[in-house]
């Protein structure tokens, strides 16, 4: 029986940055192709330079799987969690294929503002039952707000 729940706990650590490279292999286009074009874009002058957003995506989707085998761990992982969870989770990966990709800077800054709706929704509906999982959503929320910024900035000035 331990077996199984240590496959689940890895299996939930893994599913957020997981899905992340799945789908940036099975939507997204060309890197250079769409390097070129972002970097042609008006930016915010807070924009992050490019290499800080690979290890910081790496934090949070392994904070992200945390909070999922905390939950999961409790017995009390209702399934409105679950459901907010894989949905946030759906949007995160859907972004960066609508942005880079097919170029669809408003539907991305949508995504972006349900991304934070649900992910606020998500932490204060945990505090109750797994309040340390609750407060590991914190860092993801004030960075997909901050993103949700640089997305607003991106599709008023382009």
């Amino acid at each position: 029986m331990w077996i199984n729940k240590c496959i689940a706990t890895i299996a939930l650590l893994l599913q957020p940055g997981a899905g992340a490279m799945l789908s940036g292999r099975l939507l997204g286009g060309s890197a250079d192709k769409e390097m070129a074009w972002y970097k042609k874009l008006k930016k915010s002058s807070l924009n992050p330079p490019d290499g800080v957003f690979f290890p910081v995506w790496t934090l949070l989707y392994f904070s992200l799987g945390l909070v999922a085998a905390w939950v999961w761990q409790t017995g009390e992982g209702r399934w409105p969690f679950w459901v907010l969870f894989e949905a946030q989770l759906l949007l995160n990966w859907l972004w960066s294929p609508l942005f880079f990709r097919y170029k669809q800077l408003k539907v991305a800054l949508l995504v972006m503002l349900l991304m934070v709706a649900l992910t606020l929704w998500m932490a204060i509906m945990l505090h109750p039952y797994c309040a340390k999982a609750s407060y590991l959503l914190l860092p993801y929320l004030v960075w997909i707000s901050f993103a949700s910024y640089l997305t607003f900035y991106v599709v008023r000035h382009n």
